[in-house]
């Protein structure tokens, strides 16, 4: 029975009926599979104007999978900080 199988195992079987080479989900973002939308160029710009602020503290709060690392990596390799 599948449901009695290791997470792991049951991953792998999927990706392997799907034709995947690797599973599709991972918990870190894949910078490979990068996708611009509005929404997170609009944050991108709210980040960029806080950075550009003095004496500021950034906490970015959110549920997991909303784009909070990828956000900042967006930052990150976009502009250059000292």
């Amino acid at each position: 029975m599948i449901g009695k199988r290791p997470l792991i195992n049951r991953v792998q079987t999927y990706a392997k009926a799907l034709g995947l080479n690797k599973p599709p989900f991972e918990p870190d973002p894949d910078r490979q599979f990068y996708f611009s939308f509005e929404a997170l160029e609009q944050r991108l710009g709210v980040l960029r104007g806080l950075m550009a602020s003095q004496d500021v503290l950034i906490l970015i709060l959110g549920e997991r999978g909303i784009g909070k690392t990828t956000l900042l990596h967006r930052y990150l390799n976009t502009n250059r900080v000292a």
